[in-house]
């Protein structure tokens, strides 16, 4: 399972999806965003990797968790939706934390809906930004290499040797 979640997290940061504060998604309709505060606390805290999905407007429901683009500082904020008028083309969210509701917004600024998330992984992308993580990184990595490659050839020391017979010699 760590090494599905490893996987599916390197190729979204490889696609170039992982993006902050910009209406952006991968060709695909996926995008993943780090949660900035704690406005969705105790659902979402600050740190935690979003993975959002392009879905049809009218498939959102009261309820679900979005990520829209704030039209004051379009900066991307995901919240809860608590009233969508389609008459109006206006939502409503609120942060679960949050004492009221955000002012309307208008539907096309919802970038999709929250398909899931992994806690802590959203500070990810800020670490690999520090040089000295590089460091540590390819440290780590190279150990990791050398236990499993020492590993083995413990192991293969271990093996009895096939007895070997001597070839008959032909006169």
């Amino acid at each position: 399972m760590l090494i599905w979640i490893t996987v599916v997290t390197a190729l979204f940061m490889l696609m170039g999806s992982v993006f902050k504060n910009e209406k952006q998604l991968s060709p695909w309709g996926t995008g993943a965003f780090t949660v900035q505060t704690g406005s969705m606390s105790p659902a979402l805290k600050p740190g935690t990797m979003i993975f959002v999905q392009k879905v049809p407007l009218d498939t959102l429901k009261p309820g679900d968790i979005v990520t829209m683009m704030d039209p004051a500082d379009q900066t991307a904020v995901t919240h809860r939706i608590v009233e969508i008028s389609m008459e109006d083309n206006l939502i409503t969210t609120k942060g679960d934390a949050n004492n009221r509701a955000d002012r309307p917004v208008p539907l096309e600024n919802v970038v999709g809906r929250v398909v899931f998330f992994l806690p802590g992984l959203g500070q990810a992308p800020g670490l690999l930004r520090n040089s000295a993580m590089y460091g540590w990184l390819f440290t780590g990595f190279g150990i990791m290499a050398l236990s499993v490659g020492i590993a083995g050839v413990v192991k293969a020391g271990r093996r009895p040797l096939g007895r070997v017979e001597p070839a008959a010699e032909s006169q």
